[in-house]
This record gives structure tokens, sequence and C-alpha cells, in this order.
């Protein structure tokens, strides 16, 4: 698994990945709210509960490494409902 460091930013529509060392690029992660099919929690190095996993269409997934993936995760659902997103 590839690592890159960054910040998990929820705005009203969408979670933007940002990386650290690129702030000036266009090398950034936007997964709209609406694209999101489901999410869910992983293990990482069978130790700690703190990957979340985004599912969207046409089986495709990105994984991230969270301090609390359960607090975003609820976050993200709560935003969801809120716009008024739900499928």
């Amino acid at each position: 698994m590839n690592r890159l460091p960054g910040t998990l930013e929820l705005y009203t529509l969408a979670v933007f990945f940002r990386l650290n060392n690129f702030n000036e690029s266009h090398l950034n992660l936007c997964i709209p709210l609406a694209e999101i099919e489901k999410m869910e929690e992983f293990l990482v190095f069978d130790l700690a509960k703190i990957g979340l996993r985004f599912y969207g269409a046409n089986g495709k997934y990105d994984l991230f490494v969270l301090e609390d993936g359960s607090v975003f995760k609820k976050m993200v659902y709560a935003q969801i409902r809120k716009s008024n997103l739900v499928n």
C-alpha cells in the first residue's frame, strides 16, 4: 500500500484529499458526495481500525488512514443527508 501524507477535508458537496507537500499543485483528489455509494472502516496493519474506504461507481474505491475514521465517516454521512444526496 502506497501512502501519501495529506489532509482529508469535508465540504458541502465533496470530500477533498490535499497532498501536504504539493500545496500549489493540481494533484488533489476530489470525491463528490453524490458518487459515494458506501464507506467502511478497516484495520490497518491488523492493529487499529483507523482505515476508511470510500466506494464509488464501478467498484472503484479510495483508501485513507485517519486518526478517527469512524468520526469522519459519520460526518460524511451527515453531510450527504443534509445535502439531500441520498440515493
